[in-house]
């Protein structure tokens, strides 16, 4: 398994949500840094997310920059699922549910200079979903870093009923909540439920 591919399937995920150690970790190893980040996270009433993410990388070599580029676009689709499972497997390994992939496609193109990686994926069991019909976001030991010109956004069904959120969104929308430059704090837990 190429490290490479590795690293560059599973760091837009695991740069949102995952333990700052392990952010580090890849950040020592490979010469680039995020300079832009957008996630959306879309939730049912299953505790399945719909996730959209673009991510932008500098990198100090633009010939690792296309490598790069090369590398994932050149990847077979199902490894690229692999990998993303291997990532999810690792995220939820200290939690009580199990996490499946049901989708996943990358795609990374070179924008102004930088790598932009663009993801989407589906994946059941992202989100607890308690006897009485509560869905909970919450990811327990996991933190996610958003600095610099990075946002997440967490959605939730239109006429669903909103019981918290934590911690405090940097906005609130219709039907979801905005985190955005807030330096490294818990993945939000949002508990929702279906209106009566």
């Amino acid at each position: 398994m190429n490290w490479n591919k590795v690293l560059l399937i599973t760091v837009v995920i695991m740069a949102v949500f995952m333990v700052v150690n392990i952010f580090f970790a890849f950040r020592n190893r490979t010469n680039y840094s995020q300079v832009y980040y957008r996630a959306t996270y879309s939730y049912d009433y299953e505790g399945t997310v719909r996730t959209n993410t673009t991510a932008r990388l500098a990198f100090e070599k633009y010939d690792e920059l296309l490598k790069a580029k090369d590398s994932i676009n050149n990847e077979d689709p199902q490894k690229k699922v692999e990998y993303y499972q291997q990532a999810i497997d690792r995220l939820s390994q200290d939690l009580d549910r199990t996490m499946k992939v049901v989708s996943f496609n990358s795609s990374a193109t070179v924008v102004d200079g930088l790598l932009q990686i663009v993801e989407s994926s589906v994946i059941t069991g992202f989100a607890t979903l308690t006897a009485d019909g509560i869905v909970d976001t919450n990811l327990g030991p996991n933190k996610l870093q958003l600095t610099g010109d990075s946002k997440l956004i967490i959605e939730v069904p239109e006429d669903a009923v909103v019981l918290s959120v934590s911690p405090t969104p940097t906005e609130e929308l219709d039907g979801g909540f905005v985190w955005q430059n807030v330096g490294t704090i818990p993945f939000p837990t949002v508990r929702f439920r279906k209106p009566d």
